[in-house]
C-alpha cells in the first residue's frame, strides 16, 4: 500500500488490501493456531480481530469515484457490516435488526441486470428473509433477480429462494411454478457448503428440506434439491 500513491496501482491496491482483511477475518485459525492464540500473539483483543477494516474500500469510492469497482467496493463494506453484526450479536441469524446491514445494501449503485445489481438484491432478500416478518420483501428482491439474470448461479439462487419463500408464505402454487421454471431454465448447479458459515461472499442458499432457511450441507446437486422442493410442494 505504502508504495501506491496514486492512479491503478493504489486503486487496485485498495481493493486487494481491503479483501484481504476481509478474508482474513473468516478464517477460524491461522497456521492451525486458534483465533485465539493469533490475537494474544500480536496483542489483539480477539474482536479486534475479527473485526473488517473498512477505510480500505472506504478511501476507494472516496479515491476514484468512477471505479468499475465502485458497486464491489459497496457490497464489500455491507459485508463488513454484517461481519460486525456477527462479532456484536454472536449468531448472524439471531433477531437481532439487520437494518444496518440493508442500508449498506442499499447503497450499492450498479446497472439492472449487473452481477452487482443481482447481489444487491440476493443479499437484500437474504437478510430480509432472516427478519421473519419482511418475506414478502424477500420474495420481491428474489423476484427482481430471477427475472432479470440470464440462466446461472445467480438467478438459480434468486429462483430456489424465491421458491422457499414461497412455501413459507404458503403460496404453494407459485413455488411449484418457481421450481418447475428452474428445472427447465437453469443447467444443473453443485454447491458446496463450506464448514464454516463466512461471510456474504460465500453465501450458499440452497437447503437440503422444504423448509430450511436458506442454507445447506455438503455437496448438493441444484436439480436434487429443487425436484425434492418439489415433491415436497406437490404433497400439500
Amino acid at each position: 500500500m505504502s508504495f501506491a500513491e496514486s492512479g491503478m496501482e493504489r486503486e487496485e491496491a485498495l481493493w486487494f488490501a481491503g479483501e484481504a482483511w476481509l478474508q482474513r477475518i473468516y478464517c477460524t485459525c491461522v497456521f492451525d493456531k486458534p483465533e485465539c492464540e493469533v490475537a494474544h500473539s500480536i496483542d489483539l483483543d480477539i474482536n479486534d480481530l475479527n473485526l473488517p477494516n473498512r477505510s480500505f474500500f472506504k478511501s476507494l469510492l472516496e479515491e476514484f469515484p468512477d471505479s468499475p469497482l465502485r458497486p464491489f467496493a459497496q457490497l464489500r463494506l455491507a459485508a463488513c457490516q454484517r461481519r460486525s453484526h456477527v462479532v456484536a450479536n454472536g449468531n448472524p441469524r439471531n433477531d437481532k435488526p439487520f437494518e444496518p446491514i440493508l442500508a449498506e445494501l442499499n447503497k450499492v449503485e450498479a446497472p439492472e441486470g449487473s452481477y452487482a445489481w443481482a447481489w444487491k438484491h440476493l443479499y437484500s432478500g437474504v437478510f430480509h428473509a432472516f427478519i421473519g416478518d419482511q418475506l414478502p420483501d424477500a420474495r420481491e428482491h428474489f423476484q427482481l433477480v430471477a427475472d432479470a439474470m440470464p440462466p446461472g448461479p445467480e438467478r438459480s439462487m434468486a429462483l430456489m429462494n424465491l421458491g422457499l419463500c414461497c412455501v413459507i408464505l404458503g403460496d404453494n402454487e407459485q413455488a411449484k411454478l418457481t421450481y418447475e421454471t428452474t428445472l427447465r431454465d437453469i443447467p444443473d448447479i453443485y454447491w458446496l457448503h463450506c464448514k464454516w458459515s463466512r461471510g456474504l461472499d460465500e453465501w450458499t442458499p440452497l437447503t437440503q428440506s422444504a423448509d430450511g432457511v436458506f442454507f445447506f450441507g455438503d455437496i448438493k446437486s441444484q436439480n436434487s434439491v429443487t425436484r425434492s422442493r418439489l415433491d415436497y410442494v406437490n404433497k400439500q
